[in-house]
């Protein structure tokens, strides 16, 4: 499989640049012509979080609007600027946003997506006011539960918030909560082939309990 990631649009609504100075409506236009235009196409697009930057619903209608010439099919986990019910009322059709797990009598979209060669899990790791990631004790037994489901079954997770200290010193201020427990999770997990993250606004590649 080919796949595309994409991540921290930061949209604001129409006309309104991010921070006063980011023509982030521009930059995702430029690059959902890229991605129409590769050669061969991307199988699928991850997009990992911060698709708007303070949650408006003006923000996502823009989103939809211009998400919606993509010519393969694409899926999202929030970030810790979305608007997490905004977000499911906007994409009524990605029914996966319609599903979820309960963790102390908040909603997190925790799903997967078994229909294609490689097995997808998509993990919500945002709690509404907070900057900083992470996963609750419910959260990480769905996780284990759900890859004890299929070992022999190449798999890759994709979420906003990266589990691990990245030298920035102002992101790492909040670090990821449970990040001990899910990386001793990962580690007995070698069906585990790729972890795809957003947050940090930057490429970083590394090795990670056994993966990537």
């Amino acid at each position: 499989m080919l796949i595309a990631q994409i991540s921290d649009f930061h949209l604001k609504p129409e006309g309104v640049l991010a921070y006063n100075v980011a023509d982030t409506a521009t930059s995702l236009k430029r690059a959902v012509a890229h991605l129409n235009n590769l050669r061969p196409l991307p199988d699928l697009i991850l997009i990992t979080g911060d698709l708007v930057d303070e949650g408006a619903r003006e923000s996502y209608s823009l989103l939809r609007q211009i998400l919606s010439p993509l010519r393969v099919p694409f899926y999202m986990v929030p970030g810790n600027h979305d608007h997490k019910k905004s977000l499911q009322e906007t994409f009524p059709d990605h029914r996966y946003l319609q599903t979820g797990i309960e963790e102390q009598g908040r909603r997190y979209f925790c799903f997967t997506l078994e229909s294609l060669p490689l097995r997808l899990i998509g993990l919500d790791t945002v709690t509404p006011g907070e900057h900083g990631g992470g996963l609750g004790t419910t959260q990480l037994a769905w996780l284990e539960q759900t890859l004890a489901a299929r070992p022999d079954i190449p798999t890759l997770l994709f979420m906003h918030h990266p589990p691990f200290a990245s030298a920035i010193g102002h992101m790492d201020g909040e670090g990821f909560r449970g990040w001990r427990a899910f990386q001793s999770l990962i580690s007995k997990q070698p069906q585990v082939e790729r972890i795809l993250c957003g947050h940090l606004h930057r490429p970083i590649f590394r090795r990670y309990a056994g993966t990537i």
